[in-house]
């Protein structure tokens, strides 16, 4: 049944990605939403973290909950080193973009900074949905972006339980101030040069942001940038589409 932020004349609104991250906890005891999960309302962008094992039942639930929205069209990219990428346009979407990231492992310079599997174990379930409490999301978002979120860092456990396991990066993420980021900024570029693999990591994936029409249109402000059929005979030549 489609919601009533699906209706023909949703344009601009927001999808309803309480509903989607639902749906996806359902579909795999391994999904979970690693940000935001507090507040699900946005243009169509759902942050999730799941191993790469639990892509296929996820990608599946994705695909069932756009056509009971009437979203036409479901894209799935993987030219994100690390990341599987879905998309949904099309039908009662318009030439919005639904997006939902699947991340296996968080690549920061072409390493890892943590993992679905490492996120997994201080995930709760609240309201159907299975998410990263304040605290340990504090500590993954530090980890990603290498900014301050003391806002989420403060008065949760967890936070020091998913630090504790991360290890040295955790605990600098823990740590406020540009030193503290700048030491982690370090210690992640030095794992990075011990790994030239890593860097081949890092230069593919900014390859395939700059060439890839759907990495390309979820850039520029999640919207098809011509005729949705139009872009979607043309993302389909190296992208896995299935219409509704």
């Amino acid at each position: 049944m489609r919601s009533p932020a699906s209706s023909v004349d949703r344009a601009g609104r927001p999808f309803d990605l309480l509903s989607l991250a639902r749906a996806l906890t359902a579909a795999s005891e391994h999904a979970l939403v690693w940000k935001g999960a507090g507040s699900l309302v946005s243009a169509g962008d759902l942050d999730c973290a799941v191993p790469r094992r639990a892509w296929p039942a996820v990608e599946d639930a994705f695909r069932a909950w756009v056509r009971d929205e009437g979203i036409a069209a479901s894209v799935v990219c993987t030219h994100a080193v690390g990341v599987h990428v879905l998309v949904g346009c099309g039908g009662d979407a318009g030439s919005d973009l639904l997006q939902v990231d699947l991340v296996d492992a968080k690549l920061v310079h072409g390493v890892p900074v943590w993992t679905a599997d490492d996120l997994h174990d201080v995930a709760v379930v609240e309201g159907g949905v299975r998410r990263l409490p304040a605290g340990a999301e504090g500590v993954a978002r530090v980890l990603a972006h290498r900014r301050d979120v003391r806002e989420l860092l403060r008065g949760d456990t967890t936070a020091g339980a998913l630090a504790g396991a991360l290890g040295a990066r955790g605990r600098l993420a823990l740590r406020r101030g540009s030193t503290s980021r700048l030491a982690l900024e370090l210690l992640l570029a030095g794992r990075a040069l011990a790994a030239p693999r890593s860097l081949a990591r890092s230069v593919a994936t900014d390859r395939a942001r700059r060439g890839c029409p759907v990495l390309r249109a979820l850039g520029a402000g999640r919207r098809v940038p011509e005729p949705v059929e139009a872009w979607l005979a043309a993302v389909e030549t190296d992208h896995e589409v299935t219409r509704a």
